[in-house]
This record gives structure tokens, C-alpha cells and sequence, in this order.
């Protein structure tokens, strides 16, 4: 994600089965409604056949104060767009740790792990 003017604009698609559904419209009627499964990770590191790269195809010139967030769906999907927001105007290194600390201090059930890097544009 672009943190930028205090907003969080997503670079990438996620790789869940809840959207891959949708967009194969194969949705209806599978069960699927189940938030837990719809989060299910379809590609990722570690897969032993990593079959779906994403990347921003079009070039964007980063501006001064801009931040690039690099995280985990244990970061995306355990905390909202606010929560994220609201640590982001701290310096890169104090950001990540407390991003991960919120993620942790809501003991949700089924955390495995919270990843986050914080790349910050002078």
C-alpha cells in the first residue's frame, strides 16, 4: 500500500479465495459466506508452486513524506484502515513496531503472525 496525504491507497490485489470466487462468480451457493474461509490465501512465499505474482505494471514517482507498507494478511486482516492509519504518521521503524503491537494486543483467535515493512520517501 501508498501511504500518502494521509490516506492508504492498496498497489496490489490480494490473493484470497473470497475474491477469486467473486471474480469467477462461482460464489453463490458454495458456503463461502464464511468470512475465516473467504480469507483463505491462495498464493503466497512459501507455496510450493507460487503461480500468481502481482505487481503495479504502471510507474508512479513517489512524492516527499510518502511511505510504502509492505504487510502481512496478519497486519491487513486484523486491523482496519484507521487503526493502520493512525500509526502511520510516525517514523517508519516506530510505525511497524506499533502496527504489530495492535495486532497482538487484540489477541484474535487463529493470529499466526503479523509481518509489516515500512519503506519511508524522504
Amino acid at each position: 500500500s501508498l501511504y500518502r496525504g494521509r490516506s492508504l491507497l492498496q498497489l496490489n490485489r490480494e490473493h484470497v479465495l473470497g475474491q477469486e470466487m467473486d471474480e469467477k462468480q462461482a460464489f453463490q451457493g458454495t458456503g463461502l459466506s464464511d468470512p475465516v474461509r473467504r480469507r483463505a490465501i491462495t498464493s503466497h512465499i512459501g507455496k510450493e508452486t507460487f503461480s500468481k505474482v502481482d505487481r503495479n505494471v504502471n510507474p508512479f514517482q513517489l512524492l516527499r513524506g510518502d511511505k510504502i507498507l509492505l504487510m502481512s494478511d496478519g497486519l491487513f486482516g486484523a486491523l482496519s484502515e484507521d487503526e493502520i492509519l493512525r500509526e502511520l504518521s510516525l517514523p517508519a521503524q516506530q510505525a511497524a513496531n506499533r502496527l504489530v503491537q495492535a495486532v497482538t494486543a487484540k489477541g484474535l483467535p487463529g493470529q499466526d503472525n503479523a509481518t509489516v515493512v515500512i519503506v519511508s520517501y524522504p
